[in-house]
């Protein structure tokens, strides 16, 4: 008995007469609750009634059924879940499936035991998974193109990505994308870049959407981004030594730089918009174009004509102030690369002042053809009878001209030429074959200008209106040209620009110069490096000089030996044992 009044034991009493249940009593419940269970697997729910339910599942656990209750509830859910998985699977080959009747699997995530989800369900569906996968990408490796493969692989993730979210349990997407991405992409990635139609198919067809794709796709996987890359500097490196080392690019530097600028344009705007500005990218882009710029030892000129080139059309009203301050500003990236940037700067000198001198030097004699010196004969008289006391002067190789020729197959094309190049072509109104002297004889061009400028007509790739023989890079005096009846072109207006001649002694010159300045800079260098560490061994002492020296130039390390040893002759340093002091 309690001592507080208001309170009384209460217990429950067994039953005094034992409840006798019919021998199929577990059987006949199993199977009322597997018929609801399944119903309410596939979503229907007509006729149910839950409370039903309950009481039948209370009951056989109130009399010691709970062990089959147990394992008849894993038995139907397991068998759902592998129909689910083999709904999944129809679904990948195109078959239309009611996604209501697998949608309520991530109910049963939630209800179930993490391990049975996991075991019967998530790991049959991602070994199933991944021997589909990879079946298919064999089938479609072998048949389709790099494009065709990857807009294929652009689905698939879609696909598993949108089931995914109907009907799997969040950390299972991260897997199944995972096993299409391994099977899909990681293991035929190296195959994809170096296909006919891959990276460089891409990259020289423009086809920037397919290599967004492309580069999209392969940064999911280990290793991708750098396949990407390495296949796409050794493209880079490949095309941009074919362009500095040709010979017809070397003879028409102002054209070889353009094409250079164009490239950097290109490669530029594919790291920006195709590979997110990405880093490592922009890296190999800077290095491959400071590789293969270097590997000709005129690039240092040729970037200090073009700048010159576009200079003297910007004094001669041809462009905006704009237009010229952006060139200039793409044309410094590319003297960024050079390695020998006092060399550009001893052509640079050399060409400002040619072009500040430029109202005074002497013009390039040339006899123009009987149609235009009519007309000049012409100017020249209303020019004079206008303005007293003036003389006229027609500097025939700063002028241009716009001629139509007329090629074999009756094709026209606008030319816009130089005066030199157009009294040339004028010549073949009345002869078949003419040889450079007769040439030379008839327009009283110089040689050497008249050699650039038969080169320009006839041995320039693309732009040769002119055939000459025999068939080879040089000018003689007795080759013979004639006009060009295959020549073509997809523009009508076709310009053909003058290649810039240097003779070897001028050449020769501007290195002497060059490398005669190099000393007092590498002497310079040298002593500042010294007074600052007072002692130091050969190899160490090199190799800060060049350091210094970088920026401007990539000085040999026997050149820079060549002037410590001039050095100690002049008693600045001292040599001990191959350890140097400052002689102060």
């Amino acid at each position: 008995m309690s001592d507080d009044p208001r309170k009384s034991n209460f217990s429950i009493q067994p039953f005094k007469n034992p409840v006798i249940l019919d021998p199929g009593y577990a059987d006949k419940t199993w199977k009322t609750l597997e018929h609801g269970i399944r119903n309410i697997l596939n979503d229907n729910y007509d006729g149910l009634s839950f409370e039903v339910l309950h009481r039948n599942a209370y009951n056989m656990a109130l009399h010691g059924f709970g062990e089959k209750l147990h394992s008849g509830l894993a038995t139907t859910v397991t068998t759902h879940l592998q129909e689910v998985s083999a709904s999944i699977e129809r679904e990948r080959m195109g078959e239309v499936i009611i996604r209501d009747s697998v949608k309520n699997t991530k109910m049963l995530m939630r209800i179930l035991e993490p391990s049975l989800y996991e075991k019967d369900f998530e790991k049959p569906f991602l070994d199933d998974s991944a021997i589909f996968y990879a079946g298919e990408s064999r089938v479609l490796i072998e048949c389709c193109d790099c494009r065709e493969y990857l807009k294929m692989v652009e689905r698939r993730l879609g696909e598993e990505k949108e089931r995914a979210s109907h009907y799997l349990a969040d950390r299972t997407e991260p897997k199944i994308l995972g096993i299409v991405e391994e099977e899909m992409i990681a293991k035929h990635m190296r195959r994809l870049v170096h296909m006919d139609s891959g990276l460089v198919s891409m990259l020289l067809r423009h086809e920037y959407e397919d290599l967004g794709r492309l580069y999209s796709l392969l940064r999911r996987c280990t290793g991708g981004v750098s396949t990407i890359r390495d296949l796409m500097t050794s493209h880079l490196r490949e095309t941009g030594q074919q362009l500095v080392t040709d010979a017809g690019s070397s003879r028409n530097p102002v054209d070889l730089v353009r094409r250079l600028l164009d490239k950097k344009d290109k490669y530029d705007k594919i790291v920006t918009g195709v590979f997110g500005d990405d880093k490592t990218f922009q890296t190999a882009v800077s290095t491959s174009f400071e590789y293969f710029i270097n590997l000709n030892s005129r690039s240092p000129k040729f970037i200090s004509l073009y700048v010159d080139d576009t200079l003297r059309k910007a004094s001669e009203g041809a462009g905006g102030k704009d237009d010229v301050e952006i060139v200039l500003h793409k044309v410094m990236t590319l003297f960024r690369y050079l390695q020998e940037k006092d060399v550009f700067e001893k052509y640079h000198r050399q060409n400002l002042a040619n072009r500040l001198l430029s109202p005074t030097r002497p013009s390039t004699a040339c006899k123009l053809p009987d149609e235009i010196h009519d007309v000049c004969e012409k100017f020249r008289a209303y020019y004079l009878g206008s303005h007293a006391c003036r003389k006229l002067t027609w500097q025939t190789d700063l002028g241009t001209a716009d001629v139509v020729v007329t090629v074999g197959n009756g094709q026209k094309h606008g030319l816009n030429v130089s005066t030199c190049q157009m009294c040339v072509l004028v010549l073949f109104n009345s002869a078949d074959r003419l040889s450079c002297k007769d040439i030379q004889q008839a327009t009283a061009i110089p040689l050497p200008d008249l050699k650039r400028c038969l080169w320009s007509l006839a041995c320039v790739p693309d732009m040769n209106v002119l055939c000459k023989n025999p068939m080879n890079n040089d000018i003689a005096e007795d080759d013979v040209f004639c006009v060009n009846d295959n020549f073509t072109s997809n523009l009508f207006q076709v310009k053909i620009d003058t290649a810039a001649a240097e003779e070897e002694s001028e050449q020769q010159e501007i290195r002497q110069k060059v490398e005669e300045a190099r000393k007092y800079q590498i002497d310079a260098a040298i002593i500042r490096v010294m007074k600052a560490q007072r002692v130091l061994n050969l190899n160490s002492l090199v190799t800060e000089v060049a350091k210094q020296l970088q920026p401007r130039v990539l000085p040999d390390p026997a050149v820079i030996k060549k002037r410590i040893e001039s050095l100690i002759e002049r008693e600045y340093l001292e040599d001990n044992r191959n350890q140097y002091q400052y002689i102060a």
